[in-house]
């Protein structure tokens, strides 16, 4: 089976060579990385690809090219490769794609962008290619799902318990409830006409328009602090702080964070409403220790 191809559009032949390689060191044994001076011929060879049956995971394109923008070719691959991530590329200090990029991200043109890697190996650069391609994978059904997610999209109600699975570590799949798939898994599960999302455990128990604390409760999750009383709550706990650390030895604390345990840095470019007296972000099957409040 041919390997999964990273698509990358850049006219600077020196910028280009130096992002190739850098993929090729990070992902060249599971990807192939394939590199292009002008979108119109990465337009052409995703056609190829396409038609080859080769699946294309990531698209990354500089903005300013002749001929297009990259938010123009990221555009255009959506009709190409529909089911590709498309991420812009840009430099440290540039404002001039401050609003190129808030149009594309607006009308959904592209769906990430990040800047060109400052150093090598540039750990935050190789975070959002990774985070991406995860994502790429969970859509493709390429990785185990305790949980799948099967409601609209866009939908607020269903983006905040996709976010919520992610921040807490939980494998799940999402189907849009009008595709295929989406009601293939409906029928599976004897769901007809949901009110709302519908969440589907790996241990067969299905949730229709859960509350979050429910779809916590259901993978086994305490959802209720584990006393009666403390000498003190914690409210927006500082990233990475133990709760009631400073405080008298011996005293009984708990905190309270919005986003997830790690704190609202830990994270970037996620958001979530999940709260817990864990000292460090969960990992899925939870631990006796991790207290989950949504």
């Amino acid at each position: 089976m041919a390997k999964p191809v990273l698509v990358l559009v850049d006219d600077e032949g020196a910028s280009r060579h130096a992002l190739a390689r850098e993929l090729e060191s990070r992902y060249g044994a599971h990807y192939r990385i394939v590199a292009f001076p002008s979108p119109e011929m990465a337009l052409a060879r995703l056609t190829g690809f396409r038609d080859e049956g080769v699946a294309v995971p990531l698209v990354l394109a500089d903005h300013w090219m002749p001929g297009m923008t990259g938010t123009e070719f990221l555009a255009r691959v959506k009709d190409v490769m529909p089911t590709a991530r498309r991420g812009l590329l840009t430099s440290w200090g540039d404002r001039s794609t401050f609003g190129p990029i808030r149009e594309a991200l607006a009308v959904g043109q592209m769906e990430f962008y990040l800047p060109r890697p400052a150093w090598s190996p540039d750990e935050q650069f190789h975070r959002a290619i990774t985070e991406s391609l995860e994502e790429w994978w969970r859509e493709q059904g390429g990785r185990f799902e305790a949980v799948t997610v099967i409601g609209e999209e866009p939908s607020a109600r269903t983006h905040e318990i996709r976010d919520v699975l992610a921040r807490n570590n939980v494998p799940f799949g999402f189907y849009r409830s009008d595709s295929a798939e989406g009601r293939q898994a409906l029928a599976r599960l004897g769901v007809d006409q949901p009110a709302g999302p519908v969440v589907a455990l790996f241990n067969r128990i299905v949730l229709v328009d859960p509350g979050n604390a429910e779809v916590a409760e259901a993978l086994g999750v305490d959802v209720r602090p584990a006393r009666s009383a403390y000498d003190l709550i914690i409210v927006g706990a500082r990233p990475g702080r133990a709760p009631g650390s400073g405080t008298t030895s011996g005293s009984r604390a708990a905190s309270a964070e919005r986003t997830w345990p790690g704190g609202p840095t830990s994270r970037p470019g996620r958001s979530a409403r999940t709260s817990s007296t864990a000292t460090r972000p969960p990992r899925w099957p939870p631990g006796k220790t991790c207290t989950w409040w949504v």
